[in-house]
């Protein structure tokens, strides 16, 4: 009769842990699903910011409001960044390799190579200075059959077009930064491209431009 107790309790204690180990992997599976399945293309920015991680970090924030302040200001006073930052891809990982070691050695280049991640982030609003974020909901909004895009984007945020960076990386010592950048005015006004930047006097100074793509 014992026996046939403690097989009864032994039991229930295993479909106890079975549904606990059920809601945890359920805890955990949602989240995910919902981040992969969300339409990025269909949701304002403070939507987003309920699906998607913001980059945290305050020396990327430091490094970027000084970027723009070392380029000229457009007419409506800020630059025009998709929220979004880029995925690093393999072309770009084959341009990190090949960065001069009197920039980066191997050590940096590993640590750098060791941040990249296919994991997509958006830009913090209220830690960027004259930069106007824009989700593609937006950028969406100004297609019509009335008007060019260019000329409705010029209309709406002023000249120099629409640009997006991947999340900045910083070597060991946080003196060197890898960035990429995209840009677009028009159709044949675009590029992309490996920046580096070496911190010279307390200032970020571009050291390095390697062109993935032109238009």
């Amino acid at each position: 009769m014992r026996q046939k107790n403690k097989r009864k309790l032994f039991a229930k204690l295993n479909l106890l842990f079975v549904g606990i180990g059920f809601i945890l992997i359920l805890g955990l599976i949602i989240p995910a699903l919902n981040y992969k399945l969300i339409d990025s293309n269909r949701h304002n920015y403070t939507e987003l910011k309920n699906y998607f991680p913001l980059i945290e970090d305050q020396n990327i924030y430091n490094f970027m409001n000084q970027l723009i302040k070392n380029n000229p200001i457009d007419s409506l006073h800020y630059r025009k960044m998709r929220c979004f930052t880029i995925s690093l891809d393999e072309d770009s990982k084959k341009v990190i390799n090949k960065i001069s070691e009197k920039y980066l050695n191997k050590e940096d280049k590993k640590f750098i190579l060791s941040q990249i991640s296919n994991k997509r982030f958006l830009w913090d609003k209220n830690r960027l200075s004259n930069y106007w974020l824009l989700s593609q909901v937006v950028i969406d909004s100004l297609h019509n059959e009335k008007e060019d895009f260019w000329k409705a984007f010029k209309k709406e945020y002023g000249f120099y077009g629409l640009h997006s960076f991947s999340k900045p990386l910083f070597n060991n010592n946080k003196d060197i930064v890898v960035i990429e950048h995209s840009g677009s005015g028009g159709g044949t006004l675009g590029s992309g491209s490996i920046l580096i930047y070496k911190k010279v006097d307390n200032s970020w100074v571009l050291i390095e431009n390697y062109r993935l793509w032109i238009s």
